[in-house]
């Protein structure tokens, strides 16, 4: 993965590339492309793997626009009760849902 070899030329970058390759990894194993576990994935990377799939679902994106409130949160709901995403960093974000919605509203300003 072209990712992987970038990471790899920064120095200091070691736990970041871990974070970046165990991001579409879910709790329960079924994740891609290790299989890693609960166990095996750290705060860090649970953390990315909720981000990811946040701003997937809330950003426009050029075959759709961003995805409503009760679709986002019935979504990563779903994931977390399905052992895909870790419930306490889906809560999180749902409880700063509007904080994050402005971020993202600010970055798409800055970009258009």
């Amino acid at each position: 993965m072209l990712w992987d070899i970038i990471l790899d030329m920064v120095p200091g970058f070691e736990k970041i590339k871990e974070w970046a390759a165990y991001h579409h990894e879910c709790l329960d194993g079924s994740g891609y492309p290790f299989g890693k576990t609960d166990e095996e994935l750290s705060f860090e990377a649970r953390l990315l793997a909720v981000s990811d799939i946040f701003a997937a679902l809330i950003e426009d994106r050029p075959y759709r626009p961003g995805m409503k409130r009760k679709q986002v949160e019935a979504i990563l709901k779903d994931k977390a009760k399905k052992k895909h995403l870790d419930r306490m960093i889906v809560e999180s974000f749902l409880d700063n849902y509007k904080e994050l919605e402005r971020c993202k509203e600010k970055l798409q300003l800055r970009t258009a």
